[in-house]
């Protein structure tokens, strides 16, 4: 093996630190987060080429080799757990009732900074998506999806947010999932985006074997739908068996014909939003 300092190394270590930085980054901080990766890679290849070769001077090279692994190792699990452990995701229904009596010209303001703010918590990290739902005449809605350390840090972001003044929020705490295909990708692709809301029913009677092979089945498939395009999130809800899906297809009749398709499909009932594109949504805005 080439050292690591050499040059085809050095490029590859760049390049996996970029992809790393690429899936740690969210929003607009995503190129900062790929610039810091890459050079931190670069520079601690240096720093360990010359940190091992001192301690090969010691040690067999096995030996210094094999706890290297065990400190990144160690060190990459542990971020990871962190990095799980410190920040939640929540879906937040936003209504919005303006007084009577408000000017268009006090309206247009705070939704000018209400603009430049979520821009910030983009930013920052805290704001991932916005959409707009079905919405009925002279209705005013948005669901958003935010990121925070705790029920209480998400608070603070959403009192932040100059709209707050004339809004009602439904937040909803969105868990891991262990079919879901991972970070928000970006939406920009064919087809609308849906939202979809299962609850799992599962007949009286039905084996436990049934079920798990049922649950083995929806997972594969699952899998596919993400390689497709057409799986993008899937979170656990509150509750037993209930599960937020973010999906793209062509039209609803496509999302339908994807849901009937779950292995699930007949052990649960879903409720399937179709989403609009906000025009404030960091994902189709970004760069």
């Amino acid at each position: 093996m080439p050292d690591r300092i050499a040059p085809t190394s050095l490029l590859g270590r760049v390049l996996s630190g970029a992809l790393v930085g690429s899936a740690v980054g969210r929003g607009r901080v995503r190129r900062g987060h790929v610039a810091i990766a890459a050079t931190t890679a670069a520079g601690s290849a240096f720093v360990t080429f010359w940190l091992r070769r001192a301690a090969n001077r010691r040690l067999p090279n096995s030996v210094t080799g094999l706890v290297e692994d065990a400190l990144v190792l160690g060190a990459g699990a542990a971020l990871a757990a962190s990095a799980r452990r410190t920040s939640s995701e929540y879906l937040v229904a936003m209504t919005t009732h303006v007084p009577d009596g408000t000017s268009p010209v006090a309206v247009s303001e705070v939704r000018g900074r209400e603009a430049a703010r979520s821009r910030e918590l983009a930013a920052q990290g805290h704001l991932l998506r916005l959409w707009r739902p079905p919405l009925q005449p002279g209705e005013w809605r948005t669901f958003g999806l935010f990121v925070a350390d705790d029920d209480g840090g998400l608070e603070k972001v959403l009192g932040s947010m100059p709209l707050r003044v004339w809004r009602t929020d439904e937040v909803t705490v969105l868990s891991p999932h262990p079919n879901d295909p991972g970070a928000c990708r970006n939406p920009k692709g064919i087809g609308a985006e849906f939202l979809t809301t299962f609850s799992r029913a599962i007949p009286q009677g039905t084996s436990s074997q049934a079920v798990a092979e049922a649950l083995a089945r929806e997972a594969a498939r699952t899998r596919q739908l993400a390689e497709q395009g057409h799986l993008v999130r899937l979170w656990a809800l509150p509750g037993q068996g209930r599960a937020l899906g973010l999906w793209r297809a062509q039209d609803r009749a496509e999302m339908q014909a994807i849901v009937e398709s779950l292995p699930l499909h007949a052990m649960m009932t879903t409720e399937i939003t179709p989403l609009t594109q906000h025009p404030g949504d960091p994902a189709t805005t970004d760069g």
